[in-house]
């Protein structure tokens, strides 16, 4: 026994490490009997699920099609509710813009005959228009006066004064009456009451040129019968937006109470510009709903007449016999945008309308006029501006917002000529030649010239507007066209995966595996990585402490933050169609 003790001795002498290895040893077998087992079951699993999957691929290929017909029935009930939702939403946005896409009444029945009711145009007149769809002279010279006459009231309805001459064809100088650059019109002081009747929205002349030329390129000649079609649509959307000025500053009588207080320029359709200079903060892209209002114009035509004053002014003047073939460019090319945004060609837009193709079935449902509105205005209210581009029957989509300083409007309306203004000397005449004089009393106790002078006192200047900026807003507005089942294309989707997306179809390289092939794509080693435009939008626009806006804090929604673990490239907006 002694001698047992003794050769235990140095192991109970060194018990600890003798101990740790022992645990170590058994801890290194335990984990490898883990692992075999849990290897050999993945393996199992593995094998089961391939021989299912192989399974389910070999029953797929021996069948076209599901031998359910009950799973056919139900299915193809729920493809006729949505269908049917989605006419129900086209006809309701449709008939909420027929009031305001009316031709007007007093260019007498003859006139109507011939435009009225023809939307979309390229349904109805081709190009180069053949003879016989050519309207006569004398119903384009009357609309062609309808326009120059009807301007007035359309600044009217944003609380402006037109200042611009429709026949005149500026050279681009920006010059206004009178020889003042891009005047805003003369102030006028009531002599009894000492008011200033001035609009409430300026609107340079210079802008009012730029719009011109940009609206009605064929001022100065005839139009011609297709050019008539898009100047009233450029006018239908022209009266919108001014309504939408008008409807923002709501009640104010004077132009320090309105919330936009200039309109800097107005653009639609080829020359608008979506990715004109850097988007600065706020610069995310935002759609905004909300704020109704009824946006009526039926007043402002019936003050022209009501009846028949165009037709018997000018119809016996020119005849009315054709004219001869109306050449020049297609008035529609680059007119429109497709869903990315991007310059339409007029003969893809032609084709898209009749093609009855699902992947056309997003520029069949409706044409989309680029437009673009930059204002000077109060930047509490902008998110109220954004909630109403919303709301108007043509809705403005806006994609992009762009919020400069306030002098940014101020140079882009002056270009060439700058502000001008008749107001400064009617002040003059009317409190003297001078300031430098001073002001004292005379030997009667009147007001006299020896009085001690001001002119050593310094001028401080105090900004009116405080909180004034340039707003540049850039949109879609849909022109929607009349509700058709067959435009969607429904019955010609097939089992693959149809991608409405408005593109040129010759462009794109299909990437699709086919429907029935088993493997999956293989995942790229390194995914690219996007980073969303706008991910730190400026939301501090709009004080908390807002006079009378009525907008409560927080109103406007946020932007969705960047997304650093982004594994791939974002999509488009697109829409997918499939049974």
């Amino acid at each position: 026994m002694d001698a047992l003790k003794a050769k235990l001795q140095p192991l109970i002498k060194n018990g600890f490490w003798v101990s740790a290895a022992v645990i170590f040893i058994g801890a290194i077998a335990v984990w490898v009997m883990s692992w075999m087992r849990l290897s050999s079951e993945h393996a199992d699993r593995v094998a089961k699920l391939d021989s299912e999957v192989s399974s389910v691929s070999n029953v797929r290929n021996q069948l076209s099609v599901h031998p359910n017909d009950d799973s056919h029935e139900q299915m193809q009930t729920l493809i006729d509710a949505r269908t049917a939702e989605v006419l129900q939403a086209w006809q309701s946005v449709y008939e909420r813009q027929q009031n305001i896409l009316t031709w007007p009444q007093n260019l007498e029945d003859d006139f109507l005959m011939e435009f009225e009711n023809k939307i979309p145009v390229e349904r109805y007149i081709e190009y180069p228009i053949p003879v016989e769809q050519q309207v006569t002279t004398d119903l384009r010279q009357r609309y062609r006066n309808y326009i120059k006459e009807i301007l007035p009231s359309v600044a009217a309805l944003a609380g402006a004064k037109w200042t611009a001459d429709f026949d005149s064809v500026s050279s681009g100088d920006g010059y206004g009456e009178g020889g003042g650059g891009g005047s805003y019109g003369s102030s006028v002081i009531d002599s009894i009451t000492g008011t200033v009747e001035e609009p409430i929205v300026e609107w340079p002349s210079s802008s009012q040129e730029q719009t011109l030329s940009d609206l009605f390129p064929w001022r100065g000649t005839r139009p011609t019968t297709l050019q008539v079609h898009y100047s009233q649509e450029n006018l239908w959307i022209l009266k919108q937006l001014c309504q939408l000025v008008g409807d923002m500053n709501g009640d104010a009588k004077q132009a320090f109470q309105a919330k936009i207080r200039s309109i800097a320029k107005i653009a639609i359709g080829e020359s608008v510009d979506f990715e004109a200079g850097d988007i600065s903060d706020p610069g995310d892209d935002s759609t905004a709903m909300g704020m109704g209002g009824d946006y009526g114009y039926d007043d402002m035509e019936e003050s022209y007449g009501g009846g028949g004053d165009y037709g018997d002014s000018y119809g016996s003047s020119y005849g009315s016999s054709s004219s001869t073939t109306e050449v020049g460019p297609d008035p529609a090319e680059n007119r429109y945008v497709d869903l990315q945004n991007q310059p339409l060609p007029a003969s893809r837009l032609r084709s898209a309308l009749v093609s009855e193709d699902p992947a056309d079935a997003g520029l069949a449902v409706a044409k989309r006029v680029p437009v673009q509105m930059s204002v000077v205005m109060d930047q509490r209210y902008i998110p109220n501006l954004l909630a109403m581009c919303g709301s108007i029957p043509l809705m403005v989509e806006v994609k992009q917002v762009r919020v400069l300083p306030e002098d940014a409007g101020a140079a882009a309306a002056s270009a060439g000529g700058g502000y001008g203004s008749d107001s400064g000397e009617e002040m003059d005449e009317g409190y003297g030649e001078s300031s430098d004089e001073g002001y004292g009393y005379g030997e009667d106790g009147g007001y006299g010239s020896s009085g001690p002078s001001l002119a050593n006192i310094p001028e401080v200047e105090v900004d009116e507007t405080p909180f004034d900026v340039t707003v540049e807003i850039y949109g879609i507005i849909h022109i929607y066209n009349p509700p058709n089942k067959d435009a969607l294309g429904l019955n010609k989707v097939t089992d693959e995966e149809v991608v409405i997306d408005g593109s040129d179809q010759e462009t794109e390289t299909p990437a699709t595996p086919p429907a029935d092939t088993p493997e999956q794509p293989a995942t790229p080693d390194q995914p690219a990585a996007q980073t969303p435009a706008g991910t730190d939008p400026n939301e501090d626009a709009a004080d908390g402490d807002t006079p009378d806006s009525g907008t409560p804090d927080g109103d406007t929604p946020a932007a969705p933050a960047a997304d650093d673990n982004t594994a791939s490239p974002a999509a488009p907006p697109t829409a997918i169609l499939s049974n």
